[in-house]
């Protein structure tokens, strides 16, 4: 285990399909961080418009070269990265599984959603996810985003 992954905590957001809110969530929760130093990416095969904020990795290799980088620089405190595949290569520190309602999961949620430590889907609870959030990150606030989302879906 590196020693970086001592001080960086790393948060997946990861959901059931495209367009459920992901991106949302990953720029929300940086928002929660700050003042803190919060690095945000997208993995997957759909790239991003040139004008999004967040750095985009087409595929699993290049992003996990650039987590590394990230770890070793000790510049960063959170990376937060959009994927459910990353999954199979890194344990991070908290995983949040947005569940749509009408759609069907794609294939690679089945990697996400057993790994997720909260779910956001109709049964959310904000004090359990609160907990979770405060305990595995040290950030209580990265549950408001989540609670924005919940709303936004099921509210």
């Amino acid at each position: 285990m590196a020693e970086y992954e001592e001080k960086l905590k790393i948060i997946v957001v990861s959901g059931s399909h495209s367009n459920i809110g992901k991106t949302t969530v990953l720029r929300n929760i940086q928002a929660k961080l700050q003042p803190l130093s919060a690095v945000a990416i997208k993995i997957g095969h759909r790239p991003m418009n040139a004008d999004k904020p967040e750095k985009f990795f087409s595929n699993i290799q290049e992003g996990m070269q650039y987590i590394e980088s990230i770890g070793q620089s000790g510049n960063t405190e959170f990376l937060l990265i959009e994927s459910n595949s990353i999954l199979n290569h890194l344990e991070p520190d908290l995983v949040v599984f947005l569940k749509g309602k009408d759609q069907p999961e794609k294939d690679s949620a089945g990697i996400a959603r057993p790994k997720a430590d909260i779910i956001v889907d109709e049964n959310f609870d904000y004090s359990a996810a609160a907990g979770i959030c405060a305990e595995k990150t040290g950030v209580k606030s990265i549950a408001d985003a989540l609670l924005e989302q919940y709303e936004y879906l099921y509210g």
